[in-house]
C-alpha cells in the first residue's frame, strides 16, 4: 500500500471513529472472552489435565467448563479442580490476546485522547487477587494504556455483574462490550442509558432476546473483534440509518 492510499485509509478510519466518540464518548471493554482469550489457556489446561477435550467455542459462562467436566463423565472433585482454574491468576496471566482486540483498543483508546469528553476504560469482575496479573497483562499485550483506566472488583463482597454495572453507571459508560450473559442482563437492567455490545459465540444463542440497548454480535474465535472493528468502519452495526 502507497503513502497516499494509507492516508486516505487512516482519514477514513478517523471520520468513523470520530462518528463513533460523537455517539458513545465514554467506551469500556470487559477483559475475559473481549480482549483476553481466557477460555483458551484454561480448556488447554483442562485438556491436557485430564485428558478431555474441552472446546473454548463452547465456554460461555463460567461455570461452563465444570458442567463438560461432569457430562464428560469426570468426578465432582475434578470438576471442581477444572472450574478452580478460573480463580488462578497466573493461569489467566497465561491467556492470549483475541486477535484484532490489542489493536482495536488502541486505536480507540489513542482516538479518544484527541477528544475532548472522550475516554476508554476496563472494567473486569475479576476477584481482588487478580490485581497484579492483570496489569501485568496489559504491561505486555498493551503498554499504552494506562493502569488507572482499569477497574477490577475490590472486593468479593459485591457481586460481579452488580459491581460491573456500578462502575459503567459512575464512568458514564455509553458503550460497553461484555461477554457475560448475565452481567449484559444486569448492566441493561441498571444502566438503561448504555448500549451494551453483547459478544457471542458461534454456538451460543443469544438469550437475552431483543432490547433497545442491546447489540448482539455472534462470532466464533478467533476473529470476532477484527468483524467489530470493520463493523465500526463500515457503519453497519453501530449506527442506526439516518
Amino acid at each position: 500500500m502507497n503513502k497516499e492510499r494509507a492516508l486516505e485509509l487512516n482519514n477514513r478510519i478517523d471520520t468513523r471513529l470520530d462518528r463513533l466518540f460523537s455517539r458513545y464518548p465514554v467506551i469500556t471493554f470487559d477483559i475475559d472472552g473481549v480482549l483476553a482469550h481466557s477460555a483458551a489457556i484454561v480448556t488447554a489446561i483442562a485438556s491436557d489435565r485430564y485428558n478431555v477435550y474441552f472446546d473454548p467455542n463452547e465456554i460461555d459462562d463460567w461455570g461452563a467448563l465444570r458442567s463438560i467436566a461432569l457430562q464428560a463423565g469426570l468426578s465432582e472433585e475434578s470438576a471442581n479442580e477444572i472450574e478452580d482454574l478460573w480463580s488462578n491468576p497466573e493461569v489467566l496471566r497465561q491467556s492470549l490476546p483475541i486477535p484484532g482486540a490489542i489493536h482495536f483498543l488502541k486505536r480507540i483508546y489513542t482516538h479518544s485522547l484527541d477528544r475532548k469528553d472522550s475516554a476508554v476504560y476496563v472494567i473486569t469482575s475479576r476477584d481482588p487477587a487478580f490485581n497484579d496479573s492483570t496489569v501485568d497483562w496489559f504491561k505486555e499485550y498493551a503498554p499504552f494504556f494506562p493502569k488507572e483506566n482499569i477497574f477490577i472488583r475490590e472486593n468479593l463482597s459485591l457481586e460481579g455483574g452488580i459491581f460491573k454495572a456500578k462502575r459503567v453507571r459512575e464512568l458514564g459508560s455509553c458503550l460497553h462490550f461484555e461477554d457475560s450473559e448475565h452481567q449484559a442482563k444486569t448492566i441493561l437492567k441498571e444502566c438503561p442509558d448504555t448500549t451494551v455490545v453483547f459478544l457471542t459465540y458461534g454456538k451460543t444463542p443469544n438469550r437475552l432476546g431483543k432490547h433497545p440497548m442491546l447489540i448482539h454480535i455472534n462470532r466464533r474465535y478467533p476473529t470476532y473483534m477484527w468483524e467489530i472493528y470493520n463493523a465500526i468502519l463500515k457503519e453497519n452495526v453501530f449506527f442506526p440509518k439516518e
